[in-house]
């Protein structure tokens, strides 16, 4: 195999060291996520319960004697979610489900069956619902998933970067984003999508190195998994569909009959469960933005710079990408830069038009999660072009500039590091959305400088002071999906 190049800047080929790496990746990785320390329970609760019942019972319901919280239930009953219902939970008739996507239990099915190996089950012996067990698999699903998404992220800039600088990419996208404070937690609907995700981008880029079409059938049936997991993946769905229409033309035909397939697979499935054409989860965005106390622009604002939730507080290093992707666009992969970019942008336009742009009971910008694998690439695509303009123009390159832009850049993977760690590893941070009041109904809070999330818990005199000093400041709002 011949080294690709990059103007001058010669690459070496994928070799043994990268696949012994790869594995050294996807284990230390593994260990730095299951033993952090935050695991609480949330809108995942209830997930691994219904995989097993899917795998023991082979339905994707269960009986109200299954659940705890469903003791008083009497035959014909009806309950309605976050009344006397777990949010988790929709009732049809005498049968209860999974109101999130169905197809997060479905991929966790092989990894609940070997969790039923070792003695592990979300169901105890009396057939109910044991949520320590739904805890404990969930830790280590979540990290292993998040670890496999590592190794991608390695191999994916393998295609174009050296070694070094993958592995530099690979740490700073797994340990200073929300991969670690977020998606190795818990299964969010989150972590099998950026997982997905991140395949995509690699058999994407795969083809680009290699100048041949895309892989039509596979590109189209994760892209599929992706809206099944979570249906905010259909902003990068769209785009990279358009993508395919321009540059891969002869792939389309395959790509658009794998992807309406699927599609109807799906109808097929939550008309046969559901008596519905999607899944009950999917037309509860219709209600996700009632008329809103806030404005677009309040909530945009919220998403990148508030102190709670801001992407460029909790994940700097961004600011660097961008200045590196400005500074260096001359030798950039201008259609991937498009193409990584305009989802971004459109994923932040979207969940700022949710009255819940916050996420709830979380760390940091969850609901930007969806877009991490997108901003790996542009990292990756940042320094490709960094290095492409050295090679260019070495005459030009004072070690003046190398070292303030390097210098710079650390300093902010450090800031992202180290507040991506704190939502993993330090409880009161994780718990600050409810204590001691509820964010949620005291908006205020989310622009609180001086008792941000990473800071931890304030103490409730100063949320008394703050609600005293000003009496209009509490926003009632309800929350989005999850």
């Amino acid at each position: 195999m011949q080294p690709t190049t990059c103007g001058d800047y010669r690459l070496p080929p994928i070799s043994r060291i990268d696949r012994i790496t790869a594995a050294i990746i996807l284990a230390v990785s593994f260990a730095v996520f299951r033993l952090s320390a935050v695991h609480h329970l949330s809108d995942t609760g209830y997930e691994m319960f219904f995989t097993q019942q899917l795998l023991v019972n082979h339905r994707f319901h269960c009986d109200a004697g299954a659940l705890p919280a469903m003791k008083s239930h009497q035959p014909g009953q009806v309950h309605q979610r976050n009344l006397d219902l777990p949010y988790q939970l929709v009732q049809r008739k005498e049968r209860f489900y999974y109101f999130y996507p169905p197809a997060n239990t479905i991929l966790g099915v092989p990894f609940v069956a070997v969790a039923n190996l070792a003695g592990i089950s979300a169901i105890d012996q009396n057939g109910v619902y044991y949520v320590p067990a739904e805890v404990r698999i969930q830790e280590s699903l979540a990290a292993l998933l998040m670890a496999g998404l590592c190794v991608v992220i390695f191999f994916t800039s393998r295609l174009f970067l050296s070694f070094h600088w993958s592995l530099l990419v690979t740490a700073a996208a797994g340990l200073g984003t929300q991969i670690w404070s977020t998606a190795s937690r818990l299964v969010w609907s989150h972590t099998w999508g950026i997982l997905i995700l991140g395949l995509v981008i690699w058999l994407i880029l795969r083809a680009e190195t290699q100048r041949k079409q895309i892989p039509s059938v596979l590109v189209a049936t994760c892209l599929a998994w992706l809206y099944f997991v979570r249906p905010t993946f259909a902003i990068s769905i769209a785009a990279v569909t358009i993508y395919v229409l321009i540059y891969h033309r002869a792939s389309l035909l395959w790509f658009l009959a794998t992807g309406a397939a699927w599609l109807a697979a799906l109808v097929a499935f939550s008309q046969h469960q559901y008596g519905l054409l999607l899944p009950p989860y999917y037309h509860s965005y219709a209600h996700a933005d009632p008329q809103s106390p806030t404005s677009f622009w309040y909530r945009l604002a919220g998403t990148l710079i508030s102190p709670s939730r801001g992407l460029f507080v909790y994940v700097p290093v961004l600011l660097f990408i961008a200045y590196l992707l400005g500074r260096y666009h001359r030798t950039a992969r201008t259609r991937l830069v498009v193409l990584a970019l305009s989802i971004v942008v459109v994923h932040i336009i979207a969940i700022s038009s949710f009255v819940g742009w916050h996420g709830g009971f979380c760390y940091g910008p969850r609901l930007i999660t969806d877009v991490v694998p997108w901003f790996a690439l542009l990292g990756m695509l940042a320094l490709e072009a960094r290095l492409r303009w050295r090679a260019e123009n070495p005459a030009r390159d004072s070690g003046l500039r190398l070292r303030s832009e390097w210098i710079f850049g650390l300093f902010l993977l450090l800031c992202s590091v180290t507040l991506n760690g704190i939502g993993a590893t330090w409880g009161p941070a994780s718990r600050w959305f409810l204590e001691p009041t509820n964010a949620q109904h005291d908006m205020k809070r989310f622009w609180d400088w001086r008792h941000p999330p990473f800071l931890g818990i304030p103490p409730a005199s100063a949320i008394e002071d703050q609600n005293t000093e000003h009496p209009n400041a509490r926003i009632q709002s309800p929350g989005p999906p999850k």
